[in-house]
């Protein structure tokens, strides 16, 4: 929210399909396949969301270029 703490979750998931039903990793490609090819989809508000935050990040970017780099 609004200078609140983000309100998001992640969670990764490793799996060996070989440690299923003969055929799952068939199945799982499949499945991954049909999913990367959807039309992204975002929640109502995205839009305006993004573009406050991309306001944001550009406000930021003369000050990372005066941080020196770790590399």
């Amino acid at each position: 929210g609004a200078g609140g703490p983000a309100n998001l979750g992640h969670c990764f998931v490793a799996v060996d399909p070989e440690s299923f039903a003969p055929g799952f990793g068939d199945h799982l490609a499949d499945s991954m396949a049909h999913w990367r090819q959807l039309e992204p989809s975002f929640a109502p508000g995205f839009g305006d969301h993004l573009a406050d935050s991309m306001a944001q990040w550009r406000q930021l970017e003369p000050v990372r270029a005066e941080v020196p780099s770790s590399t």
